[in-house]
């Protein structure tokens, strides 16, 4: 919409959307990663610490059997059965069940930066690509103005719906969000092209 505005020329809005989409897809992949990756060293850390807590001897090893117990206090079960819980637990992993259990992490699917940059990297492609390949091929400015609003406002729709629905939670809402916050990108983008008509 932005250099729609601002230029009627139909191979810079190629240019422009095809550097748009590649640009915003490895942005958006490596900033994913980073973030994962750092979670992920988190998790690594904390890991570490709890297994460093475990050999400190059997004092530091009862202060975290007792810990463990009073988690399952609050989720409402009763002292004894508690302190029964931790101690099985602890018995068959005890690093795993303070992860778990103390630290919400789930050392058998610790996060996947890789994995997440690329869900990342596909996902703004394919929502990119969807408003570029509606106005690429469209020689009337104004019509081509129009695909794209068009095209990026059913992509939307189906993104705000999948993620509602997928997410569990209201789905008109979900889509009215997305909708809305599309819509504001859109208007902001098309008058920041207009200042630079060309």
């Amino acid at each position: 919409m932005g250099v729609g505005a601002g230029t009627t020329d139909l191979t810079t809005l190629r240019a422009a959307g095809v550097a748009g989409l590649l640009a915003g897809a490895l942005s958006m992949a490596s900033g994913e990663y980073i973030s994962v990756a750092a979670q992920r060293e988190a998790e690594r850390s904390d890991i570490k610490l709890e297994e460093e807590e475990q050999k400190k001897g059997p004092e530091a090893q009862a202060h975290e059997l007792r810990e463990l117990a009073s988690i399952y206090e609050r989720r409402g079960l009763p002292a004894d059965l508690s302190m029964q819980v931790a101690e099985a637990l602890t018995r068959h992993d005890v690093v795993r069940a303070h992860a778990r259990d103390e630290l919400g992490i789930d050392i058998d699917h610790l996060a996947n930066p890789l994995q997440a940059a690329t869900v990342s990297g596909i996902c703004f492609s394919t929502g990119s690509a969807i408003p570029l390949l509606s106005a690429a091929f469209i020689s009337d400015n104004s019509m081509r103005l129009m695909a794209i609003a068009l095209s990026t406002t059913a992509g939307l729709l189906i993104f705000g719906f999948l993620g509602s629905y997928l997410g569990g939670s209201s789905v008109w809402r979900g889509m009215m969000r997305v909708i809305i916050g599309g819509w504001l990108a859109l208007g902001v983008t098309y008058g920041i092209g207009s200042l630079f008509d060309a």
